[in-house]
Parts: structure tokens; C-alpha cells; sequence
């Protein structure tokens, strides 16, 4: 008897043993797969991804946003909708272009120089941290014998293509609101200014939008020129007496570059006795890093320079918009007024068929096409920096919200939504059913508008937007009296409502 209760308890002690053992594997094994796929990962590397850090010079990509819902919200449907968007990847202008050609020639002299003395010399980078090896790389697009030729205008290979980045934005733009195209109404519209790059990237997108159907676009250019008045998508272009290019630019120059110097001791340094450059030169090899990534969709020297370096270059960046084109200019709100005025009437109107010398409201999907400038304006006008202090010109402030690398990256782009009651939640919302919201997104996120977030999807109703704007102190600013506007030019921008009577450029 007292052997059989012995077995009987080794029995059990044997199967609880195993039943441990097994739990444990089965929970190693739960760990095992959990960490393979995650439901939330725990990691987060987005903050090293470099194009979050160029200062609007590089590549599109998307904005980080705050983890709102891009889709329509429930019960509620888009039924209009007018985009803004930055031209697509570009070479640099011709400004900065010849910045770069000074420092890659200063730099080619020494190298031809060394070659001379000993035709076997190699620039030294045995830990991968020597920005200037690209001067042996006959790849370097400013080695080409008319690579000036390429400034200013739009790239079409590499990864970051600005052709192929604007033709995946007509895409999406037909794929999210192509209900909301009709072709027999006639040809889609789309508006441009006049640069011959924003000209290439509107037919890029046009491209992008029919490619799955027959081309039905017209792309309207609107000259950058004076005589445009305010009948114009740049307008600063308007305005030229009361905005100064370089406006606040010895305000930014305060602004002590502390790691651009170190990095630029550090490259000296690696480079004794061979080649010397100075924080200028630092400066354009780092815009150098952003160019190569649009032109080549790859870089040589990105991964030559340290993390801190780019992020007091594109705080240098965010500074020199933010006191020369952004909330820190006097004259900013009054430079995007013509904008959002024009984009509010166009979505509080009501499709009407043709009227006369008024054109037509009939039409659903607005896209226009300009520059980093005008977007920075029409954001700054529409509220979106109201209440911010100024960036500080002592320290990097990583708290801003201004960031040109998240807002106004090439192809970026300002979407606004014009969202109702869906016809079959009518019933339900019988309250709401007249009203019409606007929703933000830049970049594709969802971005809130500071003090008018009460809508659906954190939308803002039309009606309070309006009003907001109307409070605001510049709407009692003359426009053309500011910015001296001849009588004989168009005082009003008009190209939206009469672009089928008029010749603007139409290609």
C-alpha cells in the first residue's frame, strides 16, 4: 500500500514536472514569436532617418505626425478637396549650385595638385568618416562639364526621383479622390507657377493621375513675373519692395554653428596635411549630401558626418525660413492671404455650372503646384503657427514645431479636405448635415489647426475657420497698397474662376 501512494505521488511529481517544462517552452516559444512580430513594436528608428533632418533640401518623405487616422472618418465623406503642392526633387538652385562649385573646385585644385606630386595618391578613409573622398568619384554630378546647365531644374533618376515622385503623386491623388473626377465635365485642371521645374512636375502628376485612363489634364502656367500682380501662385514675386530676400539674415547669423565647426576641425584634421576647408565649405557639403540623394537616390558622403551635425544644419535651415519666410516675418500672413482666401472660397462654394466671366465651381479636385516659399506662407496665414514664440537664436530648440524637413521636403504637399455628412448618415446627423469641415493634412498626416479642432477627425467647420482668419489682424491690411501694386496689374487672384476665358500659358 505505502508503494503504490510512493508511485503514485512520483506519478504526479513527474507529471507536473513536465507540464512546467512544457509551459515554459510553450512561453519561451510565445516570447519567441512575439519578438518576431510584434503587435506594437517597441522599437522606433524614424528618428534617425536622415530625411527627417535636411532642412526641406531632400527628398519626400512622409510626415511624422501625431498618430491620427488618415482615413475619412465614420459616417462622414470627402466631397471636395484643393491641394498645394512643392515642386518635385530638384538639382540646387543656381545660388546655392555655385556654392557648391567653389568648394568641389577649391578642393579638386589641392587633389590635381597631390595627384601631381605622387600619381598614386589615395585620399585616407580607413573609419568611414571622410566626407571629402568624393572628389576622386567621377560620379560627383558637379565634375560634369555643364552640370551649371542642371540648375534649378527637376531630377529624373534615382531612387528620389522628382518626375517619378510627382507621377506617384498623381496616382495617389487619383486612387484617394478619383470619385471625385468627372471627365465629362471636361479636363481636369491644373495649376502652375511659372518655373520650369513646377511646370515638369505638374506634368508629372498629370501623368501620374491618367495613367490608368486616357490623358484629360490641362496644366495652367501662371508666370513669376511682376506684372502678375496678385493674380499669382508666387507672391513673393508680387511684392518685390516689401519682401527682401534676405530678410532677418543677420538676425540668423547669431546663431553660433558649434558642431558644424567641430565637424569641420574633425575633417581637417583627417586630412593633414593634405586639404584644409573652412565651416562654408562644411555647409555646402552637407547640402551636397541632400543634392546627391535627389539626383542619384544615393550618397557618398551622408554617412561621412555625425547625426549632430545635421541636426544644427537643418535648425540653421529652419531658422533662416522662420525669420525670412515664415511666422517670423512681418509680412508672411500677408504673403499667404491670397491663398487661403482663394482656397476658402473655392471649398465654401457650391458646384454651379458655368457662369459667364466667373468660370466654373463645378470642378471638385483643385491641385496647384509652386514652391517651399508659398507653402510656408499659405500654412503660416491659415493659423497653423499661431501662439509659437520665436525659434531660439541661442540654442537648438527641439521642442518646435516648425520643421521645414517635415513640412516643406521637395514634392511636399498641403491637402485640405472638405468633409459632410455621407448621404446615407443623413438621419442620423441631422444637426450636421449642413455642415461643411475643413481637414489638414500635410504630408500625409492629419495635422490639427491650432483653436479649431472641433469637427470630425479633429477637422475645423469652414464657417469658424473663416471667421478666425477674419479676426486676424492682417485681414485689414491692403494687400496692394503694402506691396505697391500698380493699377493696370490684377489686384485679386482670379485664375481658379476664370482659367477657361483666360490665356494662361496653357500647355
Amino acid at each position: 500500500m505505502n508503494n503504490m501512494i510512493y508511485f503514485t505521488r512520483v506519478f504526479i511529481y513527474i507529471l507536473i514536472s513536465l507540464a512546467i517544462v512544457k509551459g515554459q517552452i510553450i512561453l519561451q516559444d510565445h516570447d519567441h514569436d512575439h519578438e518576431v512580430n510584434p503587435v506594437y513594436p517597441q522599437d522606433s528608428n524614424d528618428q534617425y532617418n536622415l530625411l527627417h533632418h535636411l532642412g526641406g533640401v531632400g527628398p519626400y518623405h512622409k510626415s511624422t505626425g501625431f498618430g491620427l487616422d488618415i482615413e475619412t472618418p465614420y459616417k462622414y465623406e470627402v466631397d471636395k478637396v484643393f491641394i498645394l503642392s512643392r515642386h518635385g526633387e530638384r538639382f540646387p538652385t543656381t545660388r546655392v549650385g555655385n556654392e557648391l562649385l567653389k568648394t568641389y573646385r577649391k578642393l579638386q585644385k589641392q587633389y590635381k595638385k597631390l595627384l601631381y606630386i605622387n600619381p598614386n595618391f589615395q585620399i585616407n578613409d580607413s573609419n568611414n568618416d571622410n566626407p571629402l573622398t568624393f572628389i576622386q568619384d567621377s560620379k560627383f554630378f558637379l565634375s560634369y562639364e555643364k552640370s551649371e546647365d542642371l540648375f534649378e531644374m527637376i531630377t529624373n533618376s534615382g531612387s528620389y526621383s522628382g518626375v517619378s515622385d510627382m507621377f506617384k503623386l498623381g496616382r495617389e491623388i487619383k486612387e484617394k479622390y478619383g470619385y471625385l473626377y468627372d471627365n465629362s465635365t471636361g479636363e481636369l485642371p491644373i495649376f502652375s507657377a511659372g518655373e520650369q521645374r513646377v511646370v515638369d512636375s505638374a506634368k508629372s502628376l498629370a501623368n501620374g493621375f491618367f495613367s490608368d485612363s486616357e490623358y484629360n489634364a490641362k496644366i495652367h502656367v501662371i508666370p513669376e513675373r511682376k506684372r502678375q500682380g496678385l493674380n499669382t501662385l508666387s507672391s513673393y514675386r508680387s511684392c518685390p519692395k516689401a519682401f527682401i530676400k534676405r530678410y532677418n539674415s543677420k538676425l540668423v547669423k547669431t546663431f553660433k554653428k558649434s558642431y558644424i565647426e567641430t565637424e569641420t576641425d574633425k575633417i581637417n584634421e583627417i586630412n593633414y596635411p593634405f586639404f584644409k576647408i573652412n565651416s562654408k565649405d562644411t555647409l555646402n557639403l552637407l547640402h551636397y549630401c541632400a543634392f546627391e540623394l535627389n539626383i542619384n537616390g544615393n550618397s557618398s558622403i551622408c554617412n561621412k558626418f555625425s547625426r549632430e551635425v545635421f541636426n544644427e544644419f537643418e535648425y540653421t535651415r529652419d531658422l533662416e525660413l522662420w525669420y525670412s519666410k515664415g511666422p517670423g516675418y512681418h509680412l508672411s500672413e500677408l504673403m499667404g492671404s491670397i491663398y487661403v482666401n482663394a482656397s476658402l472660397t473655392l471649398m465654401e462654394g457650391e458646384e454651379e455650372e458655368d457662369s459667364g466671366d466667373k468660370g466654373t465651381l463645378n470642378n471638385k479636385i483643385w491641385i496647384s503646384l509652386t514652391h517651399d516659399t508659398d507653402l510656408i506662407f499659405f500654412l503660416t496665414s491659415l493659423g497653423l503657427f499661431d501662439n509659437q514664440e520665436d525659434l531660439n537664436l541661442k540654442e537648438i530648440q527641439f521642442s518646435r514645431f516648425f520643421k521645414t524637413s517635415e513640412m516643406v521636403p521637395m514634392g511636399g504637399r498641403i491637402v485640405l479636405e472638405r468633409i459632410v455628412v455621407s448621404e446615407t448618415s443623413m438621419k442620423e446627423h441631422k444637426d450636421d448635415k449642413d455642415t461643411k469641415y475643413l481637414r489638414l493634412k500635410i504630408n500625409d498626416s492629419v495635422i490639427p489647426i491650432p483653436n479649431c479642432q472641433e469637427g470630425p477627425g479633429y477637422s475645423c467647420s469652414i464657417k469658424k475657420l473663416r471667421e478666425l482668419i477674419n479676426k486676424k489682424s492682417i485681414s485689414n491690411v491692403d494687400y496692394v497698397k503694402v506691396c505697391k501694386i500698380k493699377s493696370h496689374k490684377p489686384q485679386y487672384l482670379s485664375f481658379y474662376w476664370d482659367y477657361k476665358d483666360n490665356d494662361y500659358s496653357l500647355e
